[in-house]
């Protein structure tokens, strides 16, 4: 996998669970492997779930856990250190997510 994805929302089985990083009520998926050439496997095509995806320029991620509740993440190219990509993830309560219906 040579490329970075991102999706609109967190997902469970395959479908979106919500909207934003505001306290997400399932996993929240990132694709990050963008150090290297293009891969034989694209980005996914799937419009209602796909946020973002770059191939190039090649990158990497920059992961910081300010506290308990939130995260930011970065996504870094490696030509001119330049931040290609940014959000955090807010989350207040931890543990198990409730099975979505």
């Amino acid at each position: 996998m040579h490329f970075y994805q991102t999706f609109d929302a967190p997902l469970y089985a395959g479908k979106m669970v919500g909207r934003g990083n505001h306290n997400p009520q399932a996993v929240i998926h990132v694709t990050t492997g963008n150090g290297g050439p293009p891969s034989a496997t694209p980005c996914s095509t799937d419009p209602t779930v796909q946020k973002l995806c770059i191939q190039d320029p090649y990158s990497y991620t920059r992961l910081t856990a300010f506290n308990a509740t939130d995260l930011l993440w970065e996504q870094i190219s490696n030509k001119d250190s330049s931040v290609i990509d940014t959000w955090t993830v807010h989350q207040d309560k931890h543990g198990r997510f409730p099975t979505p219906q």
